[in-house]
């Protein structure tokens, strides 16, 4: 499992997954999104897209290039990786985040929902099971 965090940077905590759910808890990340990028190093991962899973977790404010964060993700989606999207949520459990461009990745290919981190794993484990 690769597990990644980004802002302006990507970063890979792969080596700390013991419990995927705990450490999206405990990460905390902000100031400037760069999701194309991270979309970039994700892909660069993939080496079986049937059997890949790709989940972003962002508010889809993208500081870098909208342009080519559609094109990763269409690229991706094209080559048979599973693409979920989650929006953010604020402290109070409110989704924010930026609805023209999750409904550009949407429609590249990405589902996208806003959910609870323990709905989140629901939704991940129903689409590995699928």
């Amino acid at each position: 499992m690769t597990f990644l965090a980004f802002s302006t940077e990507v970063v890979d905590l792969s080596d700390h997954v013991g419990d995927p759910l705990a450490l999206l808890l405990e990460i905390s990340v902000g100031g400037g999104t760069d999701i194309a990028r991270a979309m970039q190093v994700a892909r660069g991962r993939v080496r079986v897209p049937s059997r890949t899973m790709v989940v972003l977790i962002s508010d889809f404010e993208e500081g870098g290039s909208p342009a080519n964060l559609v094109a990763h993700v269409g690229a991706l989606h094209d080559s048979g990786v599973k693409l979920l999207g989650c929006a953010a949520l604020d402290d109070t459990g409110v989704a924010r985040y930026n609805v023209a461009i999750a409904g550009q990745v949407a429609a590249a290919g990405m589902a996208v929902s806003a959910l609870s981190p323990t709905q989140l794993a629901r939704w991940v484990a129903e689409q590995v099971n699928r």
